[in-house]
């Protein structure tokens, strides 16, 4: 999965990137993530499978949609208080959650996520 974290200038997700590449890394997600200012969006437009705007450039939102629903992209915003804090696992969690995400992660992690076995339930009864 190819993921682009953008902002005004690309320089403050930095630390975001770097903390979400280490959790996917410790739960074996396999994703390449990196950040690039809103300039260059049109350049990595057709090689991705999910924007996440920083809180600073949220106001873009529906205008980013629009272009990226041309190349079948999900697009979302960063929570401010995850973003500030570098808070990658919370970021990483929320890429999990998109519908996108949950596709390519059954996927991916089979066993993890079996598709026709419920978890079995404790035998309470005594």
């Amino acid at each position: 999965m190819k993921i682009l974290l953008i902002c005004s200038a690309g320089v403050s997700t930095n630390a975001l990137v770097m903390k979400m590449q280490e959790t996917a890394k410790l739960i074996g997600f396999n994703a390449k993530i990196w950040a690039a200012p809103v300039s260059q969006l049109n350049d990595f437009i057709k090689d991705i499978n999910i924007i996440l705007l920083s809180p600073q450039i949220r106001y873009l939102l529906k205008d980013i949609k629009k272009l990226a629903q041309a190349y079948n992209i999900t697009v979302d915003t960063i929570h401010p208080l995850h973003f500030g804090k570098a808070n990658g696992e919370a970021v990483i969690k929320q890429i999990l959650e998109l519908p996108v995400s949950k596709k390519m992660v059954l996927n991916s992690f089979p066993s993890a996520f079996p598709r026709n076995n419920p978890p079995s339930r404790p035998n309470r009864s005594h």
